[in-house]
């Protein structure tokens, strides 16, 4: 994530090496995530901001199928509200997302199928950062997700995620308005 004031580069050294099985239903809903709460916490790469559970990146990787059989160019929308906390801040994001069977790749020598998302979001979070009230919120950020699942296997690949959105963030009597940047890449290793 960047922006004028903040670099933020999690450094996810300590997952090396590290793995958990996750269990999801044939519509992509996650059913069971075994062993993640073992991984080691991940470092945002700030001073003061308090690191994250791996749970936090690798939960609901995939998103959730409609009913019913799809076929290529077919879309769906789904609505979701994710809530998580680190140390004293609480933070939620509320995202609606457009997706669209987008069709075939092969990734890592496996077919997959690639799913493409537009996604509209919101973000708040408060609590307290180094003894001080901490609060954001942000707005209306656009961004686009691709997944690849090797339907086969029964594998995730890949997901790439890019978003950019505006947030204005008080702590304590510092304002700090900005606009931030995000790619993230989650993908197995073999």
């Amino acid at each position: 994530m960047d922006n004028p004031q903040i670099h933020i580069y999690p450094d996810t050294s300590s997952l090396e090496g590290r793995s958990f099985n996750v269990t999801y239903s044939p519509k992509g809903k996650e059913i069971k995530n075994v062993e993640i709460d073992d991984l080691p916490e991940v470092s945002m790469g700030m001073t003061n901001w308090p690191p994250l559970t791996a749970k936090r990146f690798f939960s609901d990787l995939l998103p959730t199928l409609p009913d019913g059989n799809i076929k290529i160019g077919d879309t769906w929308t789904l609505e979701d509200v994710k809530r998580w906390s680190a140390d004293l801040i609480k933070s939620n994001i509320k995202a609606e997302s457009i997706n669209t069977f987008d069709g075939f790749e092969t990734v890592q020598g496996m077919e997959c199928v690639r799913i493409k998302s537009q996604v509209k979001g919101t973000y708040y979070g408060t609590g307290k950062l180094e003894g001080q009230d901490f609060k954001a919120s942000g707005e209306d950020s656009d961004g686009t997700m691709t997944w690849y699942f090797a339907y086969k296997k029964g594998i995730f690949v890949k997901s790439i995620m890019e978003s950019i959105g505006t947030m204005e963030a008080t702590h304590g009597p510092l304002k700090m308005p900005s606009m931030i940047k995000t790619k993230m890449t989650i993908e197995l290793v073999q």
